[in-house]
């Protein structure tokens, strides 16, 4: 949470700074990309969709909106 935190103060910083925040900004959102954390949510995310995808396909369209409730419960 600290990292994306982290890019919205930088973005507003850089959006005022011209270029060179531009610059800077890239910088930091290459390194959240490739952060630890990052990569730790983007894998509970794709765990999480694959959970539903199963779901949904086991009990036909109808019942998407039963599973992913159940996964956010």
């Amino acid at each position: 949470m600290e990292t994306i935190l982290g890019f919205v103060v930088g973005y507003l910083a850089g959006a005022r700074d011209g270029h060179d925040g531009i610059e800077r900004l890239r910088t930091s959102v290459k390194a959240i990309i490739a952060s630890p954390e990052a990569r730790k949510l983007a894998g509970e995310a794709l765990t999480i969709a694959e959970i539903v995808a199963r779901r949904a396909s086991s009990q036909g369209l109808s019942g998407l909106g039963r599973s992913a409730g159940g996964v956010a419960d």
